[in-house]
């Protein structure tokens, strides 16, 4: 997004700057390409506050879209602060309502007719407002069923993408002039969270995923999400089974039953991450429901996870290691997670993730902050330059999700209780002789194909070497852009030698005062020194032109 681009979005992005400015971040601002006059009427406030808290106050009154990228940015564990996360944590999915008409015209026009000729009745007064939608009760007027109404906000989309835009402008300069800002990657970060808001924004995943869930739950007495409605659900418009219940903080259940429901909670998400490889990605407070049969409800599957059986397999060490307490065992596992090849500072790493280990409780054995130091242990890892997939940051905070929710129903739940079988359960799946000889079978087939196949391979080579056909094509990375340097440079010296060629052509016919005249002089010199001139200027801009692209 160049700064014309961000003229674009004028009344949008001096919105966002003017929040940010009162919220004492002008100093970064100034270091932007941003127009000064933008920044010069703000007074900073909340100054006092860390840079954390009101990075959170900023979101909070920029709406609904930057409250849904930060609590999306709240899963990225592995590669922003923990003080940051903990603040996107804080961030509250409750916004203001949006009138009915406005929310009426999409329902209407994504069922295709009226609402009231699907249901016989409809609470106008939103049960729920989410930064996306806002949730509603109604009873079809099929069989009376009650449902609850899942309507997306208007113009989200559009002010998605211009929100995404400015920002993106925004990461893009803080990554290029403040190196401090720069091991961050907040371009990359950015590129990620507008591909998950916008798929967040298809409600025909989300109604997908809550399908899968059902029929992949093997603990449908414990959990389970609202049926669908999918032959009457739109990408705009959601309309699910109306589940009674109240969320965690309502309900009151004796010491018990709140233990219990705390464990079916903790044993659906693990068994999800760890032998379905899906997940509900955010199993916070908010996203769940005890209904009145005491089951637990998770609501909200716009934002899940996917790994892989390999995934699943290192995900099972790696918490064997933090359960078993060895912080060597863990890089080891976390080494083989990694997709970098560089060579660490074993023993800096180490001490890295004795200290997470030692601030959670986990070296005493008490195994009741497990969740947070998975998270520490991923960001600490990162930090040391040994960045694990986002995957396991997106599961790290949903298992943080589900332990700390918890908690807040049962003060006693520990997860370790009902983790320790499932990590051991995937430990022996993994070294189970069945697996292990299949997978060996598989592996001498496929290496069979390819011995199979390699005389050919081989007779293909010698053939093109015999016949002078064997063609080595190389990459030198960077050398595109040192290419479009040079042929820039030559076009602008091959224009300037035509410019001077003109000028001193044109001031030799001058002086030989030959006709036609054209204000008193030889009509063609003239003509030449307008040429020159138009010359001249064209690459005087093109030049001032392609420094400031270079500055982007």
């Amino acid at each position: 997004m160049t700064p014309i681009d961000l003229y674009n979005n004028a009344v949008r992005s001096k919105e966002i700057i003017g929040v940010l400015a009162r919220y004492g971040f002008g100093d970064i601002l100034r270091r932007l390409p941003t127009p000064p006059n933008w920044l010069s009427k703000w007074v900073p406030e909340y100054t006092p506050k860390s840079p954390w808290v009101r990075i959170r106050y900023s979101i909070e009154e920029l709406g609904a879209t930057f409250i849904k990228i930060g609590q999306i940015l709240s899963t990225r564990t592995d590669v922003l602060p923990p003080e940051l996360i903990e603040e996107l944590r804080k961030l509250n999915s409750q916004v203001s309502a949006s009138p009915f008409e406005d929310m009426e015209a999409i329902l209407n026009q994504e069922i295709k007719k009226p609402y009231q000729t699907l249901f016989s009745s409809f609470n106008t007064q939103p049960i729920a407002c989410g930064s996306l939608g806002q949730v509603y009760k109604a009873s079809l007027v099929e069989n009376n069923q009650t449902v609850s109404v899942k309507i997306q906000r208007p113009r989200l989309r559009k002010s998605v993408e211009a929100d995404m835009e400015i920002l993106g402008w925004l990461a893009k300069q803080m990554h290029n002039r403040i190196e401090n800002i720069r091991p961050y990657d907040l371009p990359g970060i950015l590129i990620e969270t507008r591909h998950s808001i916008l798929r967040e924004l298809n409600f025909e995943l989300e109604a997908k995923n809550a399908t899968l869930f059902n029929l992949s739950n093997p603990y449908p007495d414990q959990v389970f999400a609202p049926n669908v409605l999918q032959s009457l659900s739109t990408k705009r418009v959601l309309i699910a089974e109306w589940v009674e219940g109240k969320n965690i903080a309502e309900k009151k259940l004796g010491e018990e039953d709140s233990l219990r429901v705390a464990e079916y909670g903790c044993r659906s998400v693990l068994h999800q991450i760890i032998e379905s490889g899906f997940f509900h990605a955010d199993p916070h407070t908010g996203n769940l429901l005890i209904s009145e049969d005491n089951r637990l409800c998770f609501l909200d599957w716009g934002m899940v996870g996917q790994i892989t059986s390999k995934m699943r397999f290192n995900l099972a060490d790696l918490l064997s290691a933090i359960l078993d307490q060895d912080a060597e065992k863990i890089i080891q596992v976390a080494l083989k997670m990694s997709k970098n090849d560089h060579r660490y500072d074993l023993d800096k790493l180490e001490k890295a993730i004795n200290l997470v280990l030692l601030n959670n409780g986990v070296l005493e054995g008490q195994f009741s902050n497990l969740g947070e130091a998975g998270i520490e242990i991923l960001f600490a890892l990162s930090n040391e330059g040994l960045p694990l997939s986002r995957d396991y940051a997106i599961l790290a905070k949903a298992l943080y999700s589900i332990e700390k929710s918890g908690k807040e129903l049962a003060p006693n739940f520990k997860i370790d209780k009902i983790a320790v079988p499932f990590v051991k359960k995937i430990v022996l799946q993994k070294i189970n002789p069945v697996r292990l000889t299949s997978s060996f079978i598989n592996q001498i087939s496929l290496l069979a194909n390819s011995l199979k196949s390699l005389p050919l391979d081989i007779q293909r080579i010698v053939r093109k070497l015999e016949e002078e056909d064997l063609n080595i094509n190389l990459y030198h990375k960077g050398i595109d852009d040192a290419k479009e340097t040079l042929r820039l440079s030559a076009d602008h010296l091959s224009l300037a030698v035509v410019c001077a060629g003109f000028l001193v052509g044109s001031s030799i016919i001058v002086t030989t005062g030959m006709k036609p005249h054209l204000f008193g002089h030889p009509a063609l010199g003239i003509i030449g020194y307008i040429i020159s001139g138009l010359l001249g200027l064209f690459l005087m801009i093109d030049i001032i032109w392609a420094r400031f692209k270079s500055r982007k």
